[in-house]
């Protein structure tokens, strides 16, 4: 017959288990884990496009469009670390209604156009490799030559009644330029800064004989975890709580 042990040994190992899901559940709420877990699913809580240019050519020697105003981006990005080189994914939109992200450099004209509208456009890239710039900092920087998915609509506006105007036109390109970092302070502490083109994202700009312009735009953005991630978090610590609870019982 197998003897219990004494109850004051089941008590102690009780309490030992209810302080270590205690200290668990301090650390999680309170956000001090800073290394992100394995494939962690931010969401964009704020934040968008606040710097925007076309230009030229890719190299932006000569600008002719400048950002109008900022715009709202949504979406969610993952970072896995876990893989050798870790690596960034995004899905991201911008906001769905046409937004007047680019206007001419000093109120100007570029082939009979002014300003430039933007709606859907989406944001999409998997695996790139990024790296951690200082081993446990958090801070992972892009690396050279990644490339995403960029798509949407655009309308040319003028002060003219021209053919341009108002017209929607589809854009997309497969491979633009990406560049940026993201930092990852703890859980519930992220951010991004994306900047896409000018290189491999370009525009068609005004009528009837359209001049290619390259577009470049960055993106800042505030992230949280994935709600379900903080649930699944907070209800593994209660349950270690419960159970602790549950032990001391005699």
């Amino acid at each position: 017959m197998t003897r219990r042990p004494p109850r004051s040994s089941r008590r102690a190992s009780a309490s030992r288990l209810l302080a270590t899901a205690s200290t668990a559940s301090a650390l999680a709420l309170s956000g001090l884990v800073a290394t992100p877990a394995q494939g962690d699913v931010f969401y964009v809580q704020d934040g968008g496009v606040d710097d925007a240019a076309a230009c030229t050519a890719p190299d932006c020697t000569t600008q002719t469009f400048d950002l109008d105003g900022p715009a709202e981006v949504f979406g969610t990005l993952e970072l896995d670390t876990t893989t050798i080189p870790p690596t960034l994914g995004f899905d991201l939109t911008l906001w769905n209604t046409p937004v007047t992200l680019v206007e001419t450099v000093a109120g100007t004209e570029d082939n009979g156009v002014a300003t430039i509208d933007f709606s859907d456009v989406a944001y999409s890239a998997a695996g790139l490799p990024v790296t951690e710039m200082i081993p446990g900092s958090g801070t992972f920087s892009i690396d050279f030559g990644a490339t995403a998915s960029v798509d949407g609509d655009q309308a040319q506006w003028d002060d003219e009644d021209l053919a341009v105007n108002g017209t929607p036109a589809f854009f997309g390109e497969p491979s633009a330029q990406v560049t940026g970092s993201c930092l990852v302070v703890a859980p519930g502490d992220a951010s991004c800064s994306l900047t896409f083109g000018t290189d491999g994202f370009a525009l068609s700009v005004g009528d009837p004989t359209p001049e290619p312009r390259s577009l470049r735009h960055t993106m800042n953005l505030v992230l949280l975890p994935e709600p379900g991630e903080g649930l699944l978090l907070v209800s593994g610590v209660l349950g270690l709580l419960v159970l602790g609870r549950r032990r001391i019982a005699p």
